[in-house]
């Protein structure tokens, strides 16, 4: 709530507001978005965009097995996701914890979470990539649940250890859940392809919390050595998934590389920040 407030005031409504930027790089900022505004406009041999939804956009964007991708992507978080934070002051108090004592030790891993999470954004966004920091965090993750299975599964009384590895476990998919979703709006050109495939990643990915709510039945503590195994599992396919992702997004940066742009521009060769012509190459974001 109180970030909120902060935010209301600090996050701008468009480029010509954003105080930490001088006079001239917010100006630039304007003209670039006309320009772009511009040169879709008055390009004739590009494709007029309605302003109603685009359904021929739709359906590629429904075929797309990309968008498919992110979104068990996002089903596999979202099972961590969906018990974690739920069952979190349970599984302390089972570590031997008091319950009031249980509650304040829940609350340090969402704080270390929330500066990781701000930090992951910064960086993928200035090393423009989501794939890597993907893969890195649901490592992490999934070695904390392991760990924590681990010592369940031999009933270790090394509480401290399986307490400190909830933190990477935590961070580790709030992380995820923050790139992949910004992963999927990226790699979309157009705002019908962009919804389409917020749709397609919601209605998959939405369906995590139902069965991660499920794996941690009261009489499997206070080890709940299933429930962190099949967390474990999850974010590893999260790290699996992401790789074949990037695989296949490098394979159609290539090919849009070596065709030009396709279409008007084939065989034009690009030059380094992939323009062919007057035109830009769409790539994805790796």
């Amino acid at each position: 709530m109180l970030v909120a407030v902060w935010a209301w005031s600090f996050i701008p409504d468009g480029p010509g507001t954003i105080r930490w930027l001088t006079p001239r790089q917010r100006k630039v900022a304007i003209l670039r978005l006309r320009q772009e505004k511009e040169n879709d406009e008055d390009d004739e041999y590009a494709p007029k965009k309605p302003n109603s939804i685009n359904l021929t956009e739709v359906f590629q964007t429904l075929k797309d097995p990309k968008c498919y991708l992110t979104a068990f992507m996002f089903f596999s978080c979202n099972v961590a996701f969906g018990s974690i934070p739920v069952f979190l002051p349970t599984i302390v108090r089972d570590m031997g914890f008091e319950s009031i004592t249980a509650q304040a030790l829940t609350a340090p891993p969402y704080l270390v979470a929330f500066f990781v999470v701000i930090a992951t954004a910064y960086f993928s966004d200035r090393l423009q990539t989501r794939s890597t920091f993907i893969v890195a965090h649901a490592l992490l993750a999934a070695l904390g649940y392991a760990t924590i299975a681990v010592l369940g599964y031999r009933q270790s009384p090394q509480t401290l250890i399986r307490y400190l590895a909830l933190y990477p476990a935590i961070f580790g998919f709030f992380s995820c859940i923050t790139v992949i979703i910004t992963w999927t709006i990226n790699n979309q050109e157009s705002d019908s392809k962009k919804g389409t495939g917020m749709a397609i990643l919601n209605i998959i990915g939405q369906f995590g919390p139902l069965v991660g709510t499920s794996i941690f039945p009261a009489r499997e503590g206070p080890w709940y050595v299933k429930g962190m195994a099949i967390c474990a599992s999850f974010m590893v396919l999260v790290a699996i998934l992401a790789g074949i992702l990037r695989w296949v997004l490098v394979r159609e940066n290539k090919k849009a590389r070596q065709d030009g742009a396709g279409g008007l521009y084939a065989g034009i060769p690009l030059d380094e920040d992939g323009w062919a012509g007057e035109r830009k190459v769409f790539e994805f974001m790796l």
